[in-house]
C-alpha cells in the first residue's frame, strides 16, 4: 500500500522547518536506519543530522529515506516547483518507497503551472493524500507552535501508516 502525506501552505509558512522536526523526531524515536541528503551540495549522510542552514539563514530543503521496521518513508521537503513533485511522488513511488511524505506550496506563480493547481488535478485525485495545512503567520512563535504541534500530528500518521504496512 501506498501512503502520501503532505504539508501544504504558501512560501514561508515553516513547511521546511516543519519537515526537518518531523524527520528529527521519527529518527530521535526509532533509532532506525536512513540516508539523509541536504541540498546545495551536501553529501550523503546516514547519521542523525541537524538542520543545515544557508548562508542567509533560512533551511536547506532535503531529502531523507528512513527506514521504520521495514517500511520504507520517503522526505522530501522541496515542493516549490511542479518538477520537485513529479519526482517525489511519482518517480519514488516507482522506485520502492512505501510511504513518501512532501511539502506542496500553495502560492500560485504566473510564468510556470502552478503546484497547487498541479497537486489538485494530477496527484490528489491519484493518491488520495493525507493532508497537514501550515498557515502562515506574521508572528514567528505562532509558526513555532503550528509547527510543533503539526509535527506531532504528523509523526503519528506516519507511524499509523507504517503499521497498516507491516500488517499487510
Amino acid at each position: 500500500m501506498k501512503t502520501l502525506i503532505t504539508i501544504l501552505g504558501p512560501e514561508n509558512s515553516g513547511k521546511t522547518t516543519l519537515m526537518w522536526m518531523v524527520y528529527e523526531k521519527l529518527v530521535a524515536a526509532n533509532n532506525t536506519p536512513h540516508t539523509i541528503w541536504v541540498a546545495g551540495g551536501s553529501h550523503e549522510l546516514t547519521a542523525p543530522h541537524s538542520r543545515v542552514y544557508k548562508p542567509s539563514g533560512e533551511l536547506w530543503d532535503f531529502k531523507a529515506i528512513i527506514n521504520i521496521d521495514g517500511v520504507k518513508l520517503y522526505i522530501a521537503s522541496a515542493g516549490d516547483a511542479i518538477r520537485y513533485i513529479i519526482i517525489t511522488i511519482k518517480v519514488v513511488f516507482s522506485i520502492g518507497a512505501d510511504i513518501v511524505f512532501t511539502a506542496i506550496r500553495t502560492r500560485k506563480r504566473s510564468k510556470i503551472i502552478q503546484t497547487e493547481e498541479y497537486y489538485n488535478t494530477e496527484i490528489k485525485p491519484k493518491y488520495s493524500p493525507i493532508e497537514f495545512v501550515s498557515h502562515k503567520y506574521n508572528d514567528s512563535q505562532k509558526i513555532n507552535e503550528q509547527n510543533d504541534q503539526l509535527s506531532d500530528e504528523i509523526v503519528s500518521a506516519i507511524l499509523k501508516e507504517v503499521q497498516k504496512n507491516k500488517n499487510l
